[in-house]
């Protein structure tokens, strides 16, 4: 009789431990498929298109606006040289990431609409504010970046370099 119960004991503690281990082999394989998701956001700049140049004078305004550093920054670059010169660019910022991601600021380097204001004049910057925007993964919003030459009583060619940077969290 004793013999029974130790085996039957036995054979109770083998199929805990068979349990056991296949459970731990199911919750491995749970947890490394959830640490796989990697939950992230990126918002970065996709494109920039040129909407329109307007011609203030003689010479038609140049401009040159690009993205670099895989999405992180525009570069711009304009050459602005008669009053009303006008040059208007559309900027498409997408969420590239798999949660939802807030647009916390948008950064000009020099902040030619504030800090730097007078070293540009007689030139003028307009950004679109987009600050507090929510976007979805994969969703995009555009913005538009406006940059002018007002009336001055000089009139000398103006040229105007620069970066635009993102900020968003979670």
């Amino acid at each position: 009789m004793k013999m029974n119960v130790r085996n039957i004991l036995i054979l109770i503690l083998s199929i805990t431990i068979i349990i056991m281990g296949i459970g731990f082999v199911v919750l491995f394989f749970k947890l490394n498929s959830l640490r796989s998701l990697d939950n992230s956001f990126s918002v970065d700049f996709i494109k920039v298109r040129k909407l329109s140049s307007v011609k203030g004078g003689s010479v038609e305004p140049k401009s040159n606006v690009e993205i670099s550093s895989n999405g992180k920054l525009i570069n711009m670059d304009f050459t602005l040289s008669n009053e009303n010169d006008i040059v208007t660019y559309e900027i498409v910022i997408k969420n590239t990431g798999n949660i939802d991601a807030e647009v916390n600021e948008l950064l000009m380097s020099p902040d030619y609409i504030n800090d730097f204001k007078k070293q540009a004049y007689p030139i003028t910057f307009e950004i679109s504010d987009i600050t507090g925007k929510v976007l979805e993964p994969d969703e995009e919003t555009n913005v538009k970046l406006t940059v002018m030459y007002s009336s001055s009583p000089t009139k000398d060619v103006k040229n105007i370099k620069g970066k635009i940077g993102i900020i968003a969290s979670k």
